[in-house]
C-alpha cells in the first residue's frame, strides 16, 4: 500500500506516510468499482497491493487488490478489487496539492546529487 497511517492531533485526521509522496495528510474520498470475489474465513492472513492509476492535482486513484491466504498452505485468493479516491488536504482539513516525493515543498523536481 502507500502509506501507514499516524495518530495526529491537528484537526483530528491521521498522519499520513509514503515513499511516493511528501503529503503529511491524505483522506478518503471514495471507493468505487468494488468486486468481492470470495470471503475471506476466519484464520486467513490477508495481503493488500496498491498501484496508483490516476495522479491528481489533488488526489488520488489508487487500485487496490486484497489476497487471502491461509498460513498452512500456498493457496493464494483473489478476495476483493477496488479503486479508492484520496485527497491531500493540509492540517486544517483544506485540499491540499499532491507533492510527490522527488519534489520539495517549492515545487522544484529534486535533480538528485551532483556528480
Amino acid at each position: 500500500m502507500c502509506g501507514k497511517p499516524r495518530k495526529s492531533k491537528a484537526a483530528g485526521f491521521p498522519r499520513f506516510r509514503s515513499s511516493l509522496l511528501r503529503n503529511e495528510y491524505m483522506v478518503t474520498k471514495a471507493f468505487t468499482e468494488i468486486d468481492f470475489k470470495h470471503q475471506v474465513r476466519p484464520g486467513d492472513s490477508v495481503d493488500f497491493w496498491g498501484k496508483v492509476t490516476r495522479w491528481g492535482n489533488t488526489s488520488l486513484t489508487i487500485e487496490l487488490k486484497v489476497l487471502a491466504w491461509r498460513p498452512e498452505s500456498n493457496e493464494r485468493r483473489e478476495v476483493l478489487d477496488v479503486k479508492g479516491v484520496f485527497v491531500a488536504i493540509d492540517p486544517q482539513g483544506r485540499k491540499q496539492k499532491i507533492i510527490p516525493a522527488d519534489e520539495d515543498q517549492t515545487g522544484v523536481q529534486n535533480a538528485g546529487p551532483s556528480t
